[in-house]
């Protein structure tokens, strides 16, 4: 998402495990995403549930619903989307 920190496109699992996640995580004391619910739509995975995050600056806890969207072709995700409030994550980090 691009209004998370860090957020904008990332294409491939090494950008998005080495510098997407690894900017990401340097926000946050913890950040946990705890799924609630999976719905199979075929080829379209939604996951919905709850970040909890624990900001390094401030140690403020954070909770934020969130829905996942996966896109998967031959048993690999070839898309992600996200959605979750983002204003909410981005003043936490910011205080």
């Amino acid at each position: 998402m691009d209004n998370m920190p860090c957020g904008c496109t990332y294409i491939g699992k090494t950008a998005v495990f080495e510098k997407y996640f690894r900017h990401l995580f340097s926000n946050f004391h913890e950040f946990h995403a705890m799924p609630e619910e999976f719905l199979d739509a075929g080829e379209v995975i939604v996951v919905l549930g709850q970040y909890q995050i624990v900001t390094k600056k401030s140690r403020e806890t954070v909770v934020s619903p969130f829905a996942h969207v996966y896109t998967i072709k031959n048993e690999k995700i070839i898309r992600f989307r996200q959605y979750t409030d983002t204003v909410k994550i981005q003043n936490a980090v910011r205080s």
